[in-house]
């Protein structure tokens, strides 16, 4: 009778163990669930935390170079996107500065310090006309760099007088040619360069040949003479040195109009 009583008791024991056992198994997966549940969360808003901050800075990038061409928004966006850098080039006569203070060098300084490290910024300048551009071999040296952006002033004012505004004409198309068979994607924008004082036919040369050549080939235009005093007042020369090039608040004021164009305003 005793020995059934302990076989009895020892059922029941086993039965008892087996129960606890199994709610506290079931405790511990419960544990183990909600804590990975709990670590996954986290990550999640943490990378959903990230994903906002990405979408903010490319909304703000978008809002910065709503101002330019698309294919050059495009160009911001793509690199951006792909942790890249946008290279740009400023080619032409020796009314860029380069290397004295001029607008090319306050724009480059200026762009690498609204985009960061977005930007790369080259400078290509000589002391002559289109046909030494050509000539020389420089639109090659420009094109084999295969730039996102090209800011373009095609010496109309050093072929005035000169060449003709025919000639210079067919040495933009020769290097818009090559910049274009370099990298078919490459945003070319035609710009003049300074105005003078009194001039007659130069002025003529930029509005109807140099605008129009941009407009009928489909080329952005940055015209910023809008932004100098008349040429047909004396208020620009104080923009202007002795040689008709722009002096140092010309180059602000020219600097000034780029940067307006390549960095939106709120």
């Amino acid at each position: 009778m005793l020995q059934r009583i302990l076989v009895v008791l020892s059922f029941i024991a086993f039965i008892a163990i087996t129960i606890v056992g199994g709610i506290y198994w079931n405790n511990q997966q419960n544990e183990v669930i909600q804590g990975k549940v709990k670590v996954e969360a986290q990550e999640t808003e943490r990378g959903e935390q990230s994903g906002t901050v990405a979408d903010a800075n490319r909304t703000e990038l978008q809002a910065k170079v709503k101002n330019l061409p698309k294919s050059a928004q495009t160009a911001f966006l793509r690199a951006y996107d792909e942790n890249k850098q946008v290279r740009i080039a400023f080619v032409g006569s020796l009314s860029l500065g380069k290397g004295i203070g001029g607008w090319s060098d306050l724009v480059s300084e200026e762009l690498a310090e609204a985009y960061d490290d977005l930007v790369t910024i080259s400078t290509y300048q000589i002391d002559g006309s289109s046909n030494e551009f050509i000539v020389k071999g420089m639109a090659d040296e420009v094109a084999e760099e295969k730039f996102d952006i090209v800011m373009f002033e095609p010496f109309t004012l050093k072929d005035n007088g000169t060449i003709g505004i025919d000639n210079s004409l067919k040495n933009l198309t020769t290097a818009i040619e090559a910049l274009k068979e370099a990298n078919s994607n490459i945003t070319i924008i035609i710009q003049p360069p300074n105005p003078i004082f009194g001039a007659v036919n130069y002025p003529r040369q930029v509005e109807e040949d140099l605008k129009g050549y941009a407009e009928e080939n489909d080329l952005p235009f940055f015209d910023h003479w809008d932004k100098w005093p008349d040429y047909q007042t004396q208020e620009l020369l104080k923009y202007l040195d002795k040689e008709g090039m722009p002096n140092g608040d010309g180059h602000a004021l020219w600097a000034e109009a780029i940067m307006n164009y390549f960095v939106a305003e709120d």
